[in-house]
């Protein structure tokens, strides 16, 4: 269906936490749709989505909204889906929102609408509502979608403007650019990925190659993204703060550190 709805919808009234792991998301426009029409106390906090397959999702497997406090979207298997997470943060997100050690594969275009100007991509990022003061992190996924006619980027702009951001680590096999347009950054890192495709963007330690990936997603022995990824140390929001060590491969397919309840 095209029309607004999925597996799981948490919208004004609900709170925190929720753990959704281990479920198939089929054929359906979102995945999990976390909204607040009307605002309250820490609605959406502590949110921990991991292990599930999201198959065939003309829209958003994970779309945050609202309050979106301590949010982890990690380790989830995604398989030609509009996106892997869209990034609409309203006035009232806190922060973090974290999306992590997910891998997405695409064969053909999700929405059927590609040849009408519809972008697809790993992140979409549309900041014109709010930001989040604690960050939002995307860090150690991969995506692996280089599908002639799907029309699929890295990241779809839909503002220019992004803060307090951090994508690091991310591996990027896309039909087009990792970037669709030139972003404005303010306090945000976008550096340390690798792309099939030019970035629109300078990294300073971003690399433009073939990662060379297996048919499974991983890292062949000769891949270009082996040993280049930097230290990712995130306090508070883990069971331990290292996260990602200095020289691992980029990428998803790896552990981490357990996410952690923190009181709002």
């Amino acid at each position: 269906s095209k029309y607004e709805g999925g597996g799981v919808y948490a919208r004004s009234g609900g709170q925190g936490m929720y753990i959704i792991r281990g479920n198939n998301f089929h054929d359906s426009m979102n995945g999990v749709y976390l909204s607040d029409d009307n605002a309250g106390q820490w609605m959406n906090a502590n949110v921990f989505i991991s292990g599930n397959t999201f198959r065939n999702i003309v829209d958003d497997p994970f779309e945050p909204e609202g309050d979106s406090f301590n949010l982890h979207f990690y380790n989830n298997t995604l398989i030609n889906a509009h996106r892997m997470a869209s990034i609409v943060p309203d006035s009232a997100c806190i922060g973090p929102i974290f999306v992590y050690g997910n891998y997405l594969q695409n064969t053909m275009d999700p929405t059927r609408e590609a040849s009408t100007g519809r972008r697809n991509s790993v992140i979409k990022m549309d900041m014109s509502g709010g930001t989040c003061p604690n960050g939002v992190w995307v860090f150690n996924n991969t995506a692996n979608a280089n599908v002639s006619g799907t029309n699929f980027y890295g990241i779809d702009l839909i503002t220019s403007s992004v803060k307090n951001y951090r994508m690091m680590n991310n591996v990027l096999v896309t039909e087009k650019n990792a970037y669709s347009g030139t972003p404005a950054f303010t306090n945000s890192i976008s550096d340390y990925n690798i792309s099939l495709k030019p970035f629109s963007y300078v990294e300073p330690h971003g690399l433009q190659a073939d990662p060379l990936l297996s048919a499974n997603g991983t890292l062949q022995a000769a891949s270009p993204a082996k040993g280049r990824g930097a230290a990712i140390d995130i306090p508070s929001y883990f069971v331990s703060a290292g996260l990602v060590p200095a020289g691992a491969d980029l990428g998803s397919f790896r552990s981490f550190p357990a996410p952690k309840y923190v009181l709002p």
